[in-house]
C-alpha cells in the first residue's frame, strides 16, 4: 500500500504550479520518487494484513480522499503487500547501486 509524491508523473498537480519536475529542468532519466507506506510487525497473520490493505485500498479510492491528496500534490495509488515487496526490492538495489557508486560509508 503506497501514496506517492513523484516529480515523475504525467499528472499535473495544482499544488505544483509553476514548478518544473528535475526531468523538465534539463536532466533525463531523473526518477526519484517519494512514497509512503503502511507496515505491520512481522508476524502479524496474512488475514489482517489483507483487511488493512483492502481497508486502505479503498479508502485511497475514494474521490473525495484523492482529491484532497491531489491538491497537496499526492498521487493516490492503493496496492497489495505484494506490490510493496516488489517495490522495497527495486528501492534497496536502486539505492544500494548510488551508495556504492558513491562510495558513502557509514561513520
Amino acid at each position: 500500500m503506497a501514496v506517492r509524491n513523484t516529480g515523475n508523473c504525467e499528472v499535473d498537480f495544482e499544488a505544483r504550479v509553476d514548478v518544473q519536475t528535475i526531468a523538465e529542468a534539463g536532466v533525463p532519466g531523473y526518477d526519484v520518487t517519494a512514497w509512503q507506506a503502511l507496515f505491520v510487525p512481522a508476524k502479524t497473520p496474512a488475514e489482517i494484513v489483507r483487511k488493512i490493505s483492502a481497508d486502505t485500498n479503498t479508502a485511497l479510492a475514494d474521490p473525495a480522499i484523492k482529491d484532497k491528496l491531489a491538491k497537496n500534490g499526492y498521487l493516490a495509488e492503493g496496492s497489495s503487500p505484494e506490490e510493496l515487496e516488489k517495490l522495497l526490492k527495486l528501492e534497496i538495489a536502486k539505492w544500494s547501486a548510488v551508495i556504492k557508486s558513491v562510495g558513502i560509508k557509514i561513520d
